[in-house]
């Protein structure tokens, strides 16, 4: 058995529990990870809190948890990687526990700590002591609040072709009158996503980019 965190009831951080959950086996293609950092992003919160439960509704006992990051103790077949590896990647079956799954693993970085591979698989916004960092990568940041749309304007005068939300800001509505298409807005973290007729990434694999993930910055 295998110690873990766990819910069997929507609500605050109160209903998370200490639980023993069984060792998953990994199938082909997985691998089995010890885990050595699990993230704590708003997905994870909204879940747990029961408002995206159209998009990722949950089963009791839940173990929750995404992104993770850890060392291989068990490959399944044609996985492509061997034990003692470093890798990082969402986690198929929940990562707050000392095992985890992984379908689609990516080696660590040498460069990255396990905590920081871990924080950056989903979350996707800045805080403010990061924007210069922002703008030396070659983007230009634009905060969320009031105002938020005619800032976006002012970076980007010739136009907005797509929206990526990853803050679940309650800005789907200008995004959409940004781009004039809902179609080319996706969002990672706003509930309200069906309301507006934009997309949420993870429902269909094709709105997912992983490939990202293991390049350095």
């Amino acid at each position: 058995m295998s110690t873990a965190i766990t819910f069997s009831e929507y609500g605050g951080p109160e209903v998370l529990t200490l639980s023993e959950v069984p060792v998953p086996e990994p199938a082909p293609g997985q691998i089995h990870i010890r885990v050595r950092a699990a993230a704590v992003n708003p997905i994870d919160v909204r879940i747990r809190a029961g408002i995206m439960q159209d998009a990722f509704p949950a089963e009791f006992p839940h173990l929750p948890g995404w992104d993770v990051a850890g060392v291989v103790d068990k490959v399944g077949e044609g996985a492509g990687f061997a034990v003692g590896d470093e890798v990082f990647g969402v986690a198929s079956a929940g990562g707050y526990s000392e095992y985890a799954l992984l379908d689609r693993p990516f080696a660590k970085p040498r460069q990255l700590s396990f905590e920081t591979a871990a924080g950056m698989i989903t979350v996707g916004t800045v805080a403010e002591q990061d924007i210069e960092r922002v703008d030396r990568l070659g983007a230009t940041a634009a905060r969320y609040g009031e105002g938020w749309a005619e800032r976006v304007k002012g970076a980007a005068p010739s136009g907005v072709d797509f929206v990526l939300d990853a803050c679940g800001a309650g800005v789907l509505a200008e995004s959409v009158t940004l781009v004039g298409d809902a179609g080319k807005v996706i969002t990672i973290a706003d509930p309200s996503f069906a309301r507006h007729g934009v997309r949420f990434t993870g429902m269909d694999p094709k709105d997912r980019f992983p490939e990202a993930l293991p390049q350095p910055t």
